[in-house]
């Protein structure tokens, strides 16, 4: 078998950066012939808060239904724009355990993450940035919504977190020989 395309994962809150987040990841999959998946998780007690079980159901699925008209308004035109299928997945519950889930069942190749705007008082530190970053062994992007990438133009590349557990996988290999400038390593 041939090498199989490669797939980054889309980890998404669906915030005012996700168009951008999504414009860059397609200009990336575009450069180096890669799939994208959009998988978006959404804790429960942001669903359901204390009613009755049929009420709970109602809510998920009234929750499941607006969160998927969403999407599709955000992926349509992009997959229109730039000739792509973005595949996409919507879960409800540990917001943790669903993405440790998905990442082990689908196996990408690199996840992207919008970057989160800093706060003057970091009192969680226990961000799902984080969380990606210590659980999976791959290549992870973080994209800022202030700067968004454009195919077929050159890119800036940086490591952070470089050890031996994470040496750069094909992917990055790869998206290097885009880069306009040397690889930065933090």
């Amino acid at each position: 078998m041939k090498n199989k395309k490669q797939k980054i994962l889309i980890l998404s809150d669906l915030k005012e950066s996700t168009t951008s987040i999504l414009k860059s990841t397609v200009s990336i999959a575009k450069m180096i012939n890669c799939e994208v998946e959009f998988f978006h998780v959404k804790k429960a007690t942001d669903v359901v808060e204390r009613e009755s079980q049929l009420s709970a159901v109602r809510n998920i699925k009234d929750k499941y239904l607006e969160i998927d008209k969403a999407i599709q308004n955000v992926l349509q035109p992009i997959n229109q724009s730039y000739n792509v299928n973005i595949k996409y997945s919507i879960a409800f519950g540990n917001v943790k355990a669903l993405i440790d889930n998905y990442i082990s069942k689908h196996k990408p190749d690199i996840i992207v993450m919008g970057k989160r705007k800093s706060k003057a008082l970091k009192l969680n530190r226990d961000s799902i940035t984080n969380f990606v970053l210590n659980k999976y062994k791959g290549s992870v992007l973080l994209f800022s919504d202030i700067i968004q990438l454009e195919p077929n133009k050159p890119l800036s590349v940086g490591l952070l977190n470089n050890s031996e557990n994470r040496i750069p996988n094909e992917f990055i290999l790869s998206l290097m020989n885009y880069s306009q400038k040397p690889l930065k390593s933090f």
